[in-house]
């Protein structure tokens, strides 16, 4: 078994430790194949097996080693929302859409949902896995603000070369609200909802998006975060927020393998 460092890894043991990963992953499918068009032999079964237990191990290393990065702050409570995610890139395995390799995060109570946008610059990176990111622009979702004891809160997060939005939800909405909206980046939430906790998966649509935030800034429904402000002191108002005109696309993004769509 891989000894796991206490600390979050440097960009560059990132690359070496998905590198690493990568390859034990080829070397299993390759021997997979061999043993399926030749059959099992006992030095096969045990080069799976430690292949398997390698894999497995990288993952864990992985999950456990991504930073903490300080996300947001409920408007309601005051109490702080730090994320583990992959700040390195897209290519990380946090970001893959099927299979998220992340920590559980301890949400606050009031938090109900976490969405989020990217805003992507060239080069791209090649993933493996599939990425969907959100739009290129931030935006809220109206139907989870529709409530007076809710709010959201935008945060700006670097991802390798490229910008990320965080928007996050908090209130006391009722549970007959759901669905909520599958959590950035995955298919699906399981986040807690007020002292429920549940899973579900409801895909986002881009017809829900609003991308005018000015509405939501004047009215405070929509509080923002300075980017790179570690305090995350919670902002109101448009004046000197400078989420309203980012580049970037309002739509969909997919990428893989190196491409956009």
């Amino acid at each position: 078994m891989l000894h796991i460092p206490a600390l979050p890894y440097t960009r560059e043991d990132r690359r070496a430790l998905l590198d690493a990963w990568h390859g034990a992953v080829d070397q299993l499918d390759d021997l997979r194949r061999l043993i399926e068009e030749q059959g099992e032999t006992e030095e096969r079964l045990d080069r799976e097996e430690w292949l398997v237990n390698r894999i497995l191990a990288y993952r864990s290393q992985y999950r456990q080693q991504t930073p903490i990065y300080p996300l947001a702050r409920c408007p309601f409570t005051g109490l702080e929302l730090q994320l583990s995610i992959d700040t390195f890139g897209l290519d990380g395995p946090w970001w893959d859409y099927d299979d998220p390799v992340r920590q559980r995060t301890i949400y606050p109570e009031t938090a109900f949902s976490l969405a989020g946008a990217v805003a992507l610059a060239e080069p791209l990176e090649y993933t493996r896995h599939i990425v969907y990111p959100g739009p290129g622009v931030p935006y809220v979702l109206p139907r989870l603000l529709a409530q007076d004891d809710t709010a959201a809160v935008l945060s700006s997060v670097p991802i390798g070369g490229h910008r990320g939005f965080a928007i996050t939800y908090f209130g006391y909405p009722p549970e007959s609200e759901r669905p909520i909206v599958d959590e950035w980046g995955r298919q699906g939430w399981d986040i807690l909802r007020g002292q429920s906790p549940g899973w579900d998966t409801y895909p986002l649509v881009l017809e829900e998006c609003d991308f005018d935030l000015v509405p939501w800034l004047e009215s405070g429904k929509l509080l923002w975060i300075e980017p790179g402000d570690a305090t995350l002191a919670l902002r109101v108002g448009v004046d000197g927020c400078p989420y309203t005109g980012p580049a970037g696309t309002p739509s969909l993004q997919t990428l893989f393998e190196g491409g956009l769509s």
